[in-house]
């Protein structure tokens, strides 16, 4: 009897559909008889395969959203200045790591807070002035760099 032929990428794709939906060999076994009357990959063709994949991609607890699974970013007017503020440090090129977690743990190790959405107007506008004059700094060392004249 000939093996079925099987594409490597649907095989790849249903492990990772199940993986996603918590699915464990026994319970893959049992979807995939249900599905195709087969309970081993090995056993499926492309069109069985591609069965099983159609089947896994309508299960609800894969329509979740997929975005953005890092921290969310700051939401109010105070907490978007301090993030410019931030960025502008980024691209001056003094930051190692730009990130929102980064930009919070440095507002916990300044204020104490790390939510920029709740912090007090005390607590924003030193964080704020805090990021200012670093910003301050750094424009003007880049202003009094001496200028590299290559034919002189």
């Amino acid at each position: 009897m000939a093996t079925p032929t099987r594409n490597p990428r649907m095989i790849r794709l249903i492990m990772c559909l199940c993986r996603d939906l918590g699915l464990h060999e026994d319970e893959r076994r049992v979807v995939y008889e249900s599905i195709t009357g087969k309970s081993h990959i090995s056993e499926m063709n492309d069109r069985d395969l591609a069965r099983v994949i159609t089947q896994l991609k309508s299960q609800p607890a894969l329509n979740k959203s997929r975005t953005y699974k890092g921290e969310p970013m700051a939401r109010s007017a105070v907490a978007r200045k301090i993030r410019a503020l931030w960025l502008r440090l980024r691209d001056a090129g003094v930051l190692t790591d730009s990130s929102e977690t980064a930009l919070k743990k440095y507002a916990l190790a300044r204020v104490g807070s790390w939510n920029l959405d709740t912090l007090s107007n005390d607590d924003a506008s030193a964080l704020i002035n805090q990021l200012r004059s670093w910003v301050d700094r750094v424009e003007r060392a880049r202003a009094a760099a001496p200028v590299d004249s290559a034919g002189a």
